[in-house]
């Protein structure tokens, strides 16, 4: 959990599966729990590397219904400041999402919270204040989050998750599209082939340490 939640959010989603097991673990957990001991193991290489200077930028995804067991979604979002991850998150949602889209959205709404968050802390640091960029690759959530009017397809959601959409109205959020294949936030909503894993972990800027 301690290398999950400060220096490695590529073993996040990994971590945040197997904590739903720690009260009756099975063989079969122990197992996977391996397996992400000895990805650490032959990965001890990696670091988060910062750049001198680079905006902040988030990105929000989801896993439509990818838990077997609830059919829940999982929320994944990260956000780079100089280049790597500052701040990440891999959660199983609290409620079924009826759609991918609603999940995209939920998603987007639990990011946005935690850009707000960072936005007043880089003012409190630098004393300026900027617009947060965050990008989400369904276009049909990026809709929703730029209506202010509500339709028969949004009327279900929970007013707590419409945060995201008030701050895109109030020009705090930025929300910009981006495609599937660059979203760096898709390693923390479910499992990947290796050249995509390979490619989110070097959007964050977890790769080999140099002096």
């Amino acid at each position: 959990m301690s290398l999950a939640t400060g220096t490695r959010p590529d073993i996040s989603f990994a971590v945040g599966k197997l904590t739903r097991h720690v009260s009756a673990p099975t063989m079969e957990h122990l197992a996977a729990a391996n397996t992400v001991l000895r990805y650490l193991k032959g990965t001890a290489w990696l670091s988060l590397t910062y750049s001198s200077a680079a905006a902040m930028v988030g990105y929000s995804d989801a896993d439509y219904a990818g838990d077997l067991d609830t059919r829940r979604s999982t929320t994944g979002y990260v956000f780079t400041f100089n280049g790597a991850a500052v701040s990440w998150k891999s959660k199983r949602q609290p409620s079924v999402a009826h759609s991918t889209t609603e999940s995209e959205y939920i998603a987007a709404a639990t990011a946005a919270k935690e850009a707000v968050w960072l936005s007043r802390l880089i003012k409190d640091l630098t004393g300026t204040a900027a617009q947060m960029r965050m990008r989400c690759d369904d276009q049909s959530a990026l809709v929703i989050m730029h209506d202010p009017v509500s339709s028969p397809k949004t009327k279900h959601i929970d007013i707590a998750y419409h945060f995201v959409r008030e701050k895109v109205a109030d020009k705090q959020l930025l929300l910009e599209h981006v495609p599937t294949k660059k979203m760096a936030a898709d390693i923390l909503t479910k499992p990947l082939p290796v050249p995509a894993y390979t490619t989110c972990r070097t959007a964050m800027r977890l790769v080999a340490y140099t002096l």
